[in-house]
Formats: structure tokens, C-alpha cells, sequence
């Protein structure tokens, strides 16, 4: 069987990826004639502020999408990798090391693999690149692998003229990716980013410790600061015009005004940490969050009771935790997703894309049922939903119909008022919970 040489290699350890015109870094000829091919590896760029990170991961699928070669590339080094004459797919991430982050072994690895952190660890400068490519059997092989940047860098945040009541001032940044794919997308499932600001020896300015990666914003990002005195947290809200994206270096500054509200100024930088791009907004009363389903979110007034309906959505379940009564909603309408033919994967981008059309009067941070909640809407529930909820302009339970649910391990099921099934595949509609605080 035909043969051929792929070797990456890194000359004098220099910062070579994205330079301004392509540069070879290796050309290895073969040493066994006929069995060995000629292989030239490029990088090709713009920019001189550019970089790699490492170590670079390196995965090879046929194509079949199995993966045949796993090699790691380490600064100053250099690999050689034999393969058959054949039409592969060559996968690189960079920046990610196995200490930090879950990556997938020979065994494991696919183009949808999640490289998620590991837990107390944070995001590196994680870059990555893929390419298809054909071994031929006769003439040079050329690969060409860019790799792009898959973070941004967050780095100063400052809040300024804090009163000095204040004992704690967070900057939350949401919704923020979670995992980044072995194919250089990124997870549907996302979280919020949130800072935690150190108070300054002037006592009334707060800052980050150190400068932080993470991965960008999905669509149109929202700020939100928080200050806490003792048990009573405001939050302010802004949503932002211009886009938290990968390749960007992102700076906050704030002042507060008191009983004014709060004025934020930032700055994005492009996508080559060139010229900032500035954003200018200012945080008011009005701006102070009253809806919520983050599990961070306070409400004022008093917590509605189980089995009622608040601000049209049902009241599941509630719950005592200290100062505040947890509040669990559930939908008043249900939308239909089939199940049948989607992979977890699949799965995950369709909710991330249809929860957001769940939100109303205020009401955010939808997400699907776990067992437990699944499992409180069964005999007098479901009568007491079903009644308010055509009033609520909703859609009633019906006993055949099957809901999607994802549990607190991060699992998939189905469920019917009556039932909870392990398998998810015959769900034929999602309709979400969130979760409120109210002070007490």
C-alpha cells in the first residue's frame, strides 16, 4: 500500500502563524522512494500581532469520520505521521493542554467532539484549524492549516466610585459558549461569564484581578453589574449592539451615580487587536432587572404560591432557601421538536434555538424541565394547570403527548404526565421552566 509523510513543524520556536504572506515550515522529501510522498505544510495569515498556541492537538479522520492519527505538537518540535494513500480530514486545536481541558483520544474523537474545561480550570488562547486533504500516490502533497483564534481575551473591567456600603461587585457577560467543537464551532448550550471585581485601595473603585480568555457570546450579548450590601443585590442590565466575538479583546469601564443608576463606557477590540471599536451606555432604575430564571435574579413583592399563575406563566414548585423564596415557573405554551432522528448534539443546538422564543413579560432564562420538575406536574398539577391555562392563552397537557426533559447530569429524556422515560428519541415537544427569587 502507498504511503505518504505529513510532519508539522515549528521553526526556531518562532510566532509564525498568520503572518502577511504564506511561509513554509517544513518540506520533507521521501526517503523511501515510492512509498514515501513529498508533503509541504504552509501557514497562511494576515496581521503581526499573530501567534500560536501551544500544544497543538492533532487529529486525522478518514473518510469514514474515524479518527486514525492523534499527535500532539509541542513548541520547537517537530512530527512525522506515515499514512495510506487516501482523502483525509485534518483537524488542529491549540492552546489546549490535557491537564485543562477534556480532550477526545483516537477512540473518541469526531468532528462534533466538545473540548470542554475541566473542572477549576480556564480557558486558555485556544485557537484551531481544519482542512480537508488527499493523499496522492504520485507529486507533493501540500497542506495548508489556519488557525484562527476560538476566544476572546476580557481584559479590564473596572467599575468606578462604588459607594462604600458596597461588599461585592460582579460583571456577568451571557450568554457566553461553553464548550468548543473539535471542528472549531462551538456547543449550543451556554452560560453566563460572570467576573468577580476586587475593591481598590481608593475604596471605591473595583477591578479584575488578571486578564481572563473565554469563548465569545452566542447573538447579541447582555452585560449585567451587580453590587451586594449584606443580603440586598441590585443588578443592572444592558444589552449590547455590538458583538462579543472571538479574536477580541473586550474592555468595561464603568461609573455609578448614586440614585442615578450606573454609566458604562467599554471598547471591543477588532478581530486583529487592532483600532477599538467604542460602545457607550448608560445603566438607570430602569435597567435594574425585575424577571429573571438565571437562579441569580431577586424579584421584589411577594413569591407567588404553588399551583397559581404569575405573570401567565404556572407556579410549579416552591422553595425555602434562607432570605428567599425559589420560585420554579413552567410555560404556558409548548412547542414542537421531534426527537426521533437527532443525536444529543442535535438536540442541544435546536433548544438553544428555540428557547429564547419563550421569553415574555420580562421572564428569561428558559431551559427544560429536570426529573424532578417533570415529575410535579402529574395528577391535581396538571388538572390546575389545564385550567388556568387557556385563560393564560396557552396550550393544555394532554395525556399522550410526550415532553422533552434534560436532567441535572446533563442527560435527555422523555416524559408524559403519568411517566418518565431514560430515552428521549419518541419526545415530540418542549415546553421550558425557569427559575425566580423573591426576597422575603
Amino acid at each position: 500500500m502507498k504511503s505518504f509523510s505529513l510532519s508539522v513543524g515549528i521553526l526556531m520556536g518562532a510566532v509564525v502563524l498568520l503572518t502577511s504572506c504564506e511561509k513554509e515550515l517544513i518540506q520533507e522529501n521521501a526517503s523511501a522512494a515510492g512509498e514515501q510522498q513529498s508533503m509541504t505544510i504552509l501557514t497562511r495569515g494576515t496581521g503581526s500581532d499573530a501567534k500560536i498556541s501551544y500544544p497543538v492537538n492533532m487529529y486525522v479522520m478518514n473518510s469514514s469520520g474515524a479518527c486514525v492519527k492523534k499527535e500532539t505538537l509541542t513548541e520547537g518540535n517537530a512530527l512525522s505521521l506515515s499514512l495510506p494513500v487516501a482523502t483525509y480530514q485534518v483537524y488542529a486545536v491549540a492552546g489546549a493542554a490535557e491537564w485543562d481541558y477534556d480532550l477526545p483520544t483516537v477512540a473518541t474523537a469526531r468532528a462534533d467532539y466538545a473540548i470542554a474545561l475541566k473542572d477549576g480550570a480556564v480557558h486558555a488562547d485556544l485557537m484551531t484549524a481544519g482542512s480537508a486533504f488527499e493523499v496522492s500516490k504520485d507529486g507533493a502533497n501540500t497542506l495548508t492549516l489556519d488557525l484562527q483564534r476560538k476566544v476572546m481575551l476580557i481584559q479590564n473591567v473596572t467599575i468606578n466610585d462604588v459607594p462604600a456600603t458596597v461588599d461585592a461587585v460582579t460583571v456577568g457577560m451571557s450568554p457566553i459558549y461553553t464548550d468548543l467543537l473539535l471542528d472549531g464551532s462551538y456547543a449550543a448550550s451556554t452560560e453566563t461569564q460572570t467576573l468577580q471585581l476586587t475593591r481598590q485601595s481608593d475604596g471605591t473603585t473595583w477591578k479584575n484581578a488578571t486578564e481572563q480568555y473565554a469563548l465569545p457570546a452566542q447573538g447579541t450579548p447582555k452585560l449585567t453589574i451587580r453590587m451586594t450590601t449584606g443580603s440586598d443585590s441590585k443588578t443592572y442590565s444592558y444589552t449590547s449592539p455590538t458583538p462579543l466575538q472571538a479574536n477580541s479583546k473586550v474592555s468595561i469601564t464603568g461609573s455609578y451615580t448614586e440614585n442615578q443608576g450606573l454609566e458604562i463606557s467599554g471598547t471591543v477590540n477588532g478581530a486583529e487587536w487592532g483600532d477599538p471599536t467604542d460602545i457607550t451606555f448608560n445603566f438607570d432604575d430602569s435597567n435594574i432587572e425585575t424577571g429573571g430564571g438565571s437562579g441569580d435574579d431577586t424579584q421584589d413583592g411577594t413569591a407567588p404560591s404553588a399551583e397559581t399563575w404569575y405573570r401567565n406563566c404556572y407556579v410549579l414548585t416552591t422553595a425555602d432557601d434562607g432570605d428567599y423564596t425559589v420560585v420554579t415557573l413552567m410555560h404556558k405554551d409548548a412547542q414542537a421538536i421531534d426527537c426521533s432522528s437527532m443525536t444529543a448534539a442535535q438536540i442541544e443546538t435546536a433548544v438553544a434555538e428555540a428557547l429564547p422564543s419563550f421569553d415574555m413579560d420580562g421572564i428569561t432564562g428558559w431551559r427544560l424541565p429536570t426529573k424532578a420538575e417533570a415529575g410535579a406536574v402529574d395528577g391535581a398539577a396538571r388538572v390546575n394547570f389545564n385550567k388556568g391555562v387557556e385563560s393564560a392563552g396557552g396550550t393544555v397537557f394532554n395525556s399522550a403527548d410526550s415532553y422533552l426533559g434534560k436532567d441535572d447530569d446533563g442527560s435527555f429524556f422523555g416524559f408524559t404526565i403519568s411517566q418518565i422515560s431514560t430515552s428521549y428519541t419518541g419526545a415530540e415537544f418542549i415546553r421550558p421552566v425557569t427559575t425566580l427569587r423573591f426576597r422575603k
